[in-house]
């Protein structure tokens, strides 16, 4: 009479639902984890130019927490630090040079010439020593 043989999955839907659950996988470590721990070559290599773009909006903006406050990552090649280094040695030994990896604010890469960063240090509120703080308490005795 019927034929009542159980259908059953072919080996192609099989494939496309291992595949499926993979790549969700992927996409839910890629968001929850941050893309540059799961695959560094996807966020590339420099970010100077973002970093740059990001300190011109602060400051176009009149940002003061953006420019003053938010440290960012930088990332560049080997060449590049160096030239970048070498550029503010000649001028003044007492900046430190720029290290690959570490965070700096837009008022902080200022000092940095060759990276092209907008100045707009106006903007930063001046730093109060801790001596005046205890001038202004002896003040209002």
């Amino acid at each position: 009479m019927f034929n009542k043989r159980g259908q059953g999955l072919s080996t192609q839907a099989i494939i496309l639902i291992v595949l499926g659950v993979f790549v969700l996988a992927i996409l839910i470590l890629g968001f929850t984890m941050g893309w540059k721990n799961i695959a560094p070559w996807l966020g590339g290599g420099d970010n100077v130019k973002t970093i740059v773009d990001a300190c011109s909006v602060a400051c176009g903006t009149q940002s003061v927490f953006d420019y003053c406050t938010t440290k960012r990552e930088i990332k560049m090649d080997d060449d590049a630090l160096k030239t970048v280094n070498d550029d503010v040695i000649q001028k003044d030994v007492s900046i430190s040079d720029l290290v690959v990896g570490n965070k700096y604010t837009c008022n902080d890469l200022l000092k940095y010439p060759k990276l092209g960063i907008q100045d707009c240090k106006s903007i930063c509120p001046k730093d109060t020593p801790s001596e005046d703080d205890g001038e202004d308490e002896t003040d209002g005795e």
